[in-house]
């Protein structure tokens, strides 16, 4: 409902702000804090699939929504194997960019 609200008003140069956002800024700041930051820490100190795990409950939860949570859960922790995998943010960021990307495109063709 929130994502599309925020499609749904925006147009134009609003909603090209709004992809690059979503699209771009959002992917490369949660990543770096939730997969780098959080997860790269936790890691050292747990056992690997304990930080994934961790990680992607906080992830899910700070995005305030119960409905969601269940969701944002599992994509965060395929987020938090691709991290632990790859040792590298890149196919995270790239992962969570196609997401957030298709959702944005969905929202706006299928009005």
């Amino acid at each position: 409902t929130r994502a599309r609200e925020l499609v749904d008003a925006s147009s134009g140069a609003w909603f090209l702000l709004l992809v690059v956002i979503v699209v771009i800024g959002a992917p490369l700041v949660e990543e770096a804090v939730y997969r780098g930051l959080l997860q790269g820490s936790l890691r050292r100190s747990a056992p690997p699939w304990v930080a994934v795990v961790v990680v992607a409950a906080l992830f899910a939860g700070v995005h305030f929504s119960v409905v969601e949570m269940p969701g944002l859960f599992a994509f965060a922790l395929v987020l938090g194997i691709c991290f632990a995998r790859s040792a590298g943010l890149a196919l995270p960021i790239v992962a969570h960019m196609a997401f957030n990307g298709t959702a944005i495109v969905l929202l706006a063709v299928l009005e």
